[in-house]
């Protein structure tokens, strides 16, 4: 399981953002099948950071 310490290092790589594009697509979805096939799961951490701050994922939209 990844830390909150990983989960913060990852939203610095790659914050989050709206897709505006074609290239910002395949972007994010090489992103995310990266993520998928890691052998940590990520999935654990970016619950615990959606449920303890949703606010940051609908603000924008």
């Amino acid at each position: 399981m990844y830390s909150q310490k990983e989960y913060v290092e990852l939203l610095k790589q790659f914050p989050p953002r709206p897709i505006k594009s074609e290239k910002d697509l395949e972007e994010t979805q090489a992103r995310v099948n990266y993520l998928l096939y890691k052998p940590k799961n990520i999935m654990a951490a970016l619950r615990e950071h959606i449920m303890n701050s949703p606010s940051e994922f609908y603000h924008n939209s």
